[in-house]
């Protein structure tokens, strides 16, 4: 051990880059799935569409966290719990696209205080380079993953007519706080 890193360390450090490698991948393809999305004439449309690709990176970061050796037990039954809620709501979300027809309505406030989201959302630096553990990695990540999810769904409760997509906004809010 020339270096002075344990091999312990070093596996440490290699699942920390895989975890963060994994990371920026998931979160720049949630970004521009969410920033791509096109507007409609109808609120509860367009939240079911930004939230949909929110949930599935929620899946995916759980997932990668879990595949980059995370062993926190905390952590791992969140990353757990987190698949398994996400799945749900996926579910919901694709059962409520399925049905929804645009009704014009709330949709340009929406896209506005949307497109500001984002903005303030994804101006943030979400990974950290300088993380010392995978853990506090996934945990900084999942914070403020949770705060964009809060955000989002709060939007579709000052927007959305639809009682089910306010259903949905509320499950989020609470499972995400």
């Amino acid at each position: 051990e020339a270096s002075g890193t344990s091999q312990a360390e070093q596996e440490k450090l290699k699942n920390l880059a895989a975890y963060q490698g994994g990371e920026r991948e998931i979160l720049d393809d949630m970004a521009e799935a969410m920033t791509d999305l096109p507007a409609s004439a109808d609120a509860s449309l367009d939240y079911l569409r930004a939230i949909q690709p929110h949930s599935q990176a929620s899946i995916a970061l759980a997932e990668c966290y879990l595949d980059a050796g995370g062993s926190d037990e905390a952590l791992t039954r969140t990353a757990d719990d987190l698949v398994s809620q996400q799945k749900k709501n996926l579910e919901t979300i694709d059962k409520l696209l399925r049905r929804r027809e645009a009704d014009p309505g709330k949709r340009d406030a929406f896209m506005k205080d949307y497109q500001e989201l984002l903005s303030d959302s994804f101006g943030r630096e979400i990974g950290d380079t300088h993380a010392a553990a995978l853990d506090r990695s996934f945990t900084k990540t999942l914070i403020l993953h949770c705060r964009l999810a809060v955000d989002l769904s709060e939007l579709a409760l000052d927007y959305s007519d639809d009682g089910e997509v306010k259903d949905l906004a509320e499950e989020m809010i609470e499972q995400h706080t």
